[in-house]
Formats: C-alpha cells, structure tokens, sequence
C-alpha cells in the first residue's frame, strides 16, 4: 500500500466519524429540543396551578369579607328598625 492509498484510508475513516459525529449531535439536539419542550409545558402547567391556588387563598376572605358586610348590613338594618 503506498502513501496516497494510505491517505486516502485514513481520510474516509474520518469522514465515517464526522458523520457518525454529526449524526449523534444532531441526536443530542433533538432531544434537547424535546426536554426544553417538556419543560415549558411542566412550567406553564406549574403557573397554572400556582394561579389556582392564590385563588384557593382569596375565597376564605372573600367569604369572610361577605359575612362581615351581611353582619354590618344587618346591624345597620335593625338600628334603622328600632329608630324608625
């Protein structure tokens, strides 16, 4: 086998492994684009259950809220009841 033969092996065994290279980071990025995928979705569904749950934490004040108003209303009432 003389120089050139040798060369040109050595040259299509480093093409075989650029493109087995290229093809694993062409695998890498898919799969990164896939978890970044998935990480918006558990992040947007995190947001969601955060906006739930302040809203679970307003109601008991809400509800407390209108019973103070109902009670004020009521006192308000029987006082305008007994003057008048």
């Amino acid at each position: 086998m003389n120089e050139f033969e040798s060369l040109e092996l050595r040259v299509s065994k480093l093409e075989a492994q650029a493109k087995e290279l290229t093809g694993n980071l062409n695998a890498i990025t898919l799969e990164q684009v896939r978890s970044t995928t998935k990480l918006d979705i558990v992040l947007a569904s995190l947001g969601e259950l955060k906006d739930g749950l302040e809203l679970l934490k307003k109601r008991p004040v809400q509800f407390w809220d209108k019973l103070i108003v109902a009670v004020i209303s009521a006192v308000c009432g029987a006082m305008m009841s007994f003057i008048f």
